[in-house]
């Protein structure tokens, strides 16, 4: 009996202590913006092109036909690609937000246009279909 008691209230303090880091994590997640970036190539040529995306120095991730989701501290950054003429754009991180920034790429006489635009959640789910949930 007296074992059966220890190995409760070991468990029990295991479980307080998990819950412990749980409400950490949670208030982290808080703390941090969302930047979903995705693509809405206008023609087959530029899915083949890979963007490389930066958010203020930072190199969050590449980019072929899908998405990325990232998240940063609140603050303001500077969203941008590795395609030269591409005009970055301005984005003002609140905490527990989610942005979505499409990445329109088309081709025009062998010249690839970037347009990268803030748009709210009902467009990015009307254009994705399926909005994504994962961190890169």
């Amino acid at each position: 009996m007296k074992q059966f008691v220890l190995a409760l209230t070991a468990s029990l303090f295991a479980s307080v202590a998990y819950s412990g880091d749980m409400t950490n994590h949670q208030s982290e997640s808080l703390e941090q913006a969302t930047v979903v970036v995705y693509r809405n190539d206008s023609d087959i040529r530029s899915r083949r092109l890979t963007l490389e995306v930066l958010l203020g120095t930072e190199h969050v991730g590449r980019m072929r036909q899908d998405a990325l989701v990232t998240q940063h501290p609140a603050g303001t950054y500077t969203l941008d690609t590795s395609l030269p003429g591409d005009e970055p754009i301005e984005l003002q991180l609140q905490p527990g937000v989610t942005y979505y920034v499409q990445a329109g790429v088309s081709v025009h006489g062998g010249q690839v246009k970037l347009n990268l635009e803030e748009v709210g959640e009902q467009v990015a789910r009307t254009e994705m279909g399926e909005l994504p949930d994962s961190t890169i």
